[in-house]
C-alpha cells in the first residue's frame, strides 16, 4: 500500500508541474486513475480516468482511450453499475481489436467475462474467458493466463463442477506464486477456499481463507480482506461457530460499506442477515 501511495504522490506532482494537454499527461492521468482504483478510491479514479479518456480522444491516442475505458469499466463494476461497466468494456475491446492489440484485448476480455459471470450470464462469460485464454497462451503471458484460469474456475464452480474448479484455482495459484504476484496468490487462495467449502470441507476452506486474509493484510488490500473475511464467516458458520461467523460477516459488511463496494456489501449482508 505504501508503494501505491508513493506512486500516486509522484504522479500528482508531475501532473501539477505541467498542465498542458499532451500524450504524456494523458498517460499519467491513466496511471493515477489506476492507482486510485487499486486503493478503492472510486470517485477519484473515475475523475482521473475520464480526463485521461477525454484527452486521449482529443489527441487521437486510440490505445490510451482503450486503456482508460477498460479501467473505467472496472470502476463502474465495483460501484455496481453493470450496464455502464459493460458499455465501457465493449468499447475498450472494440478499440483494442481495431488496433490489433492482442494484449489489450485479452485483458479486457477477462475483465468483461468476470463481470458477466458475476451477473449470471454464464454462457457469455464462458465465451469471453475462453477467448482471453487463447490470447494469453499465444502471448506467453503467464500472469494473464493465471487470471483467466481463475475466472474460468469461478464459472465452473457456478455450474457445480467444484473439483474441476479447484484444480484450475490450484494451477493459477502455482502460476501466481511463480511470478511472485501476491495479489493473485491471495485471490486464488480465496477461490480455493470457496471450492472446498462448496464440497463440504469447511475446515479446509477456512485454512485457505485465513491464508488469503493474511496476504491481503500484508498488501493493505482492504477489499480483498473483506471478501476473504466474508467467506471465512461462511466457513465458520458451516462448522457451527455462529458467534464467530457473525463477527466475521459483520466486519466484512462494515469494510465493504466503508469502501463503497456495493456488490460486496450486498453479498456479505445477505449472509450476515
Amino acid at each position: 500500500r505504501g508503494h501505491v501511495g508513493e506512486g500516486r504522490a509522484t504522479i500528482a506532482a508531475l501532473l501539477d508541474r505541467d498542465r498542458a494537454p499532451s500524450l504524456a499527461r494523458a498517460r499519467l492521468l491513466n496511471g493515477a486513475g489506476r492507482l486510485a482504483w487499486a486503493q478503492n478510491n472510486w470517485q477519484e479514479a473515475l475523475a482521473l480516468l475520464e480526463e485521461s479518456r477525454r484527452l486521449c480522444a482529443e489527441l487521437g491516442d486510440t490505445s490510451g482511450s482503450a486503456s482508460a475505458l477498460n479501467y473505467l469499466g472496472e470502476v463502474a463494476e465495483a460501484q455496481g453499475d453493470y450496464a455502464q461497466a459493460a458499455a465501457h468494456f465493449a468499447e475498450s475491446l472494440a478499440l483494442f481489436q481495431q488496433l490489433g492489440d492482442r494484449e489489450g484485448s485479452a485483458a479486457v476480455l477477462v475483465s468483461y467475462g468476470q463481470m458477466m459471470q458475476a451477473q449470471g450470464q454464464h454462457e457469455r462469460a464462458a465465451e469471453l474467458v475462453a477467448a482471453s485464454l487463447s490470447l494469453f497462451e499465444e502471448l506467453g503471458d503467464r500472469r494473464g493466463l493465471a487470471v483467466a484460469l481463475t475466472v474460468q474456475g469461478q464459472a465452473l464452480q457456478t455450474l457445480g463442477e467444484f473439483g474441476r474448479a479447484e484444480a484450475l484455482f490450484a494451477r493459477s495459484l502455482e502460476l501466481f506464486r511463480g511470478l511472485g504476484y501476491r495479489h493473485g496468490m491471495s485471490w486464488a487462495l480465496t477461490n480455493q477456499g470457496q471450492a472446498a467449502l462448496a464440497q463440504g470441507e469447511a475446515a479446509r476452506a477456512e485454512q485457505f481463507f485465513a491464508a488469503s486474509i493474511e496476504v491481503y493484510a500484508e498488501l493493505g488490500d482492504q477489499r480483498g480482506q473483506a471478501w476473504a473475511m466474508a467467506n471465512q464467516g461462511q466457513a465458520a458458520a458451516a462448522q457451527g461457530e455462529d458467534v464467530r461467523a457473525l463477527d466475521l460477516l459483520e466486519r466484512s459488511v462494515a469494510l465493504f460499506d466503508a469502501l463503497g463496494d456495493q456488490r460486496g456489501y450486498a453479498w456479505a449482508l445477505y449472509f450476515a442477515a
